[in-house]
């Protein structure tokens, strides 16, 4: 995979989304994100999991961001709708299967959907790859994921 074709997915649809989700330090997290978990070789988990997209969305991770914040950002809801060249009914459908299909076929939906997981966090952006992996582990990957901090600075640092 072209790592600056990836990056400049990733940018054009966070500019699009607004300036705000967008930073350098964001397109970074989201394409390292991205990175650790398919290296940018497929599109759906291995294994039996429900995890799409490049950036391993589970569906319902989409879900929760339609029914915990896009439900309440009617303009954010529409421009997500535009990004990604779908109805607007979509974004408030809360059918997992539906979701599972979009996330695996619409590179654009993953993106916004695994920027809005870390949007939603409290946790600032991160600005260097050590930073990033304990926000991607705490915020993305969970306790209860098989990733590690470790393997993520490890994984990185080979491509930076």
């Amino acid at each position: 995979m072209n790592h600056k074709q990836v990056k400049e997915l990733i940018q054009s649809v966070l500019d699009l989304l607004g300036s705000k989700y967008a930073s350098n330090d964001a397109v970074n997290l989201m394409f390292w994100t991205g990175y650790v978990e398919s290296r940018y070789e497929y599109i759906r988990q291995l294994g039996q999991g429900p995890a799409m997209s490049f950036w391993q969305i589970e569906p319902d991770t989409a879900v929760d961001n339609i029914k915990s914040y896009l439900k309440y950002r009617k303009p954010l809801k529409k421009k997500c709708a535009d990004i990604t060249l779908t109805d607007p009914k979509l974004w408030d459908s809360e059918d997992t299967s539906v979701w599972s299909w979009i996330l695996e076929h619409n590179m654009a939906a993953g993106v916004i959907h695994s920027r809005l997981k870390y949007w939603r966090s409290p946790k600032p952006m991160p600005g260097n790859i050590q930073d990033a992996a304990k926000i991607w582990k705490s915020v993305y990957n969970s306790s209860k994921g098989a990733g590690s901090v470790d393997k993520f600075i490890r994984l990185i640092s080979d491509i930076n």
